[in-house]
């Protein structure tokens, strides 16, 4: 998908299950909404996450008490399930990531560093006030976990 500018408010979808399934999975939708949104922008990602806590060696990776220390011990014992969860805390680094989902994963939520969100209403007044401004450029990704965002040259 091209996109004119990286924009302000990402809202996001990874397309439904399967695809939402886990925290695991939405991953691609996250790493995606990233490239969408400017640094200080915010993105708003929507996953029901049914198995929120799957697979199980994915959460232990959010044990580490600093993302230094995430990153020493994966490059020590490096998996794939590690690496993910290191993408996605470092998808914090460009703006703050909203995750609408059910209010039971939103324990696991806040372990992986994000926002929890229980109504579109409330992800998106959290968004308006986290963005920095009162019009944003808001692009919306129904595909995420499909959609590579593609900055369209000027």
């Amino acid at each position: 998908m091209e996109v004119e500018e990286e924009a302000d408010i990402v809202i996001a979808t990874a397309g439904g299950y399967p695809k939402d399934i886990n925290l695991y999975q939405t991953g691609k939708t996250l790493d995606n909404a990233y490239y969408a949104m400017r640094k200080g922008g915010v993105a708003v990602i929507l996953a029901e996450c049914p198995d929120i806590s799957e697979p199980r060696e994915f959460f232990q990776w959010f044990e580490f008490p600093s993302l230094l220390e995430m990153e020493k011990s994966l490059r020590e014992n490096f998996t794939i399930a590690g690496w993910v969860a290191l993408k996605e805390i470092e998808c914090n680094d460009k703006g703050p990531f909203i995750l609408l989902t059910r209010k039971e994963n939103f324990d696991l939520v806040k372990k992986a560093k994000f926002t929890p969100a229980s109504s579109i209403d409330e992800a998106l007044r959290l968004a308006y006030d986290k963005c920095g401004t009162k019009n944003p450029r808001i692009t919306v990704m129904p595909q995420g976990a499909n959609t590579l965002p593609i900055l369209r040259k000027q």
